[in-house]
């Protein structure tokens, strides 16, 4: 961590969240706080670093698609394991 000063709080995490946290604790034998302030730390560092997530890509994607006037096949629901499996 990069400050020894530190503060206490309270969060509530959704359960997949706290589910994954507490699997990258145990399999990496660190505390559940350690492993939350590693992955927190990282995600932070990444986002000032200009990285984005996979969600802000799609975000971008979609802003992309409505800007260029991009439109998917108007069959779409009706065929979807078509386009999507090629069946």
């Amino acid at each position: 961590m990069t400050s020894t000063k530190t503060v206490r709080t309270y969060i509530q995490l959704p359960k997949p969240i706290y589910h994954r946290l507490k699997s990258i604790s145990l399999s990496e034998d660190l505390t559940f706080a350690e492993a939350t302030r590693r992955v927190l730390e990282k995600g932070l560092a990444d986002r000032q670093n200009g990285q984005k997530d996979s969600s802000s890509f799609l975000t971008e994607l979609a802003k992309l698609g409505k800007k260029l006037n991009v439109r998917g096949p108007k069959d779409w629901s009706a065929n979807f394991d078509k386009y999507t499996w090629d069946e």
